[in-house]
């Protein structure tokens, strides 16, 4: 029997994840929905629960590793799905997050739901404080700021 098969008695009380022992069961309520992150970068504020997040975290943004290369250009990833992501939204044109209320599509499915936000339930939470300006993103109303009001 292999470690998937197991007998899993510690049952969640928040979820129905299942777990063979109670300490593993004790780190995914910790973990997952006591939302704790006890590991901090040492170079910024990050914060993980776990060591190989921040293990990742500290080669691709302070040390700047990124040994996954693209064949068809010259973008770098520091993660392999980084670069699987790149390669169907770019050279695959794949895009399976797709708007049912017009013909928008996207790779990503985070984009979808900014667009969803953004254009069709007209979300600015981004106020001006000189007009009646507002917008989705911030860069957005720091750029209207500048070219508008700082002339």
């Amino acid at each position: 029997m292999n470690q998937h098969e197991e007998e899993k008695p510690f049952v969640c009380e928040f979820c129905d994840y299942e777990a063979a022992l109670k300490s593993t069961l004790t780190m995914h309520v910790k973990f997952v929905h006591q939302r704790l992150k006890e590991l901090k970068c040492e170079e910024c504020d990050y914060r993980t629960s776990q060591k190989s997040p921040l293990n990742r975290h500290i080669l691709a943004v302070h040390k700047k590793l990124k040994p996954f290369k693209c064949e068809e250009c010259d973008f770098e990833a520091s993660q392999r799905c980084h670069l699987k992501k790149h390669v169907n939204a770019i050279h695959m044109n794949f895009k399976p997050f797709k708007c049912v209320q017009c013909d928008y599509e996207s790779s990503l499915d985070g984009h979808l739901r900014r667009h969803i936000l953004a254009v069709h339930m007209k979300f600015r939470p981004h106020k001006c404080h000189e007009c009646d300006y507002s917008s989705f993103e911030k860069r957005s109303l720091k750029r209207h700021v500048k070219n508008i009001h700082m002339k």
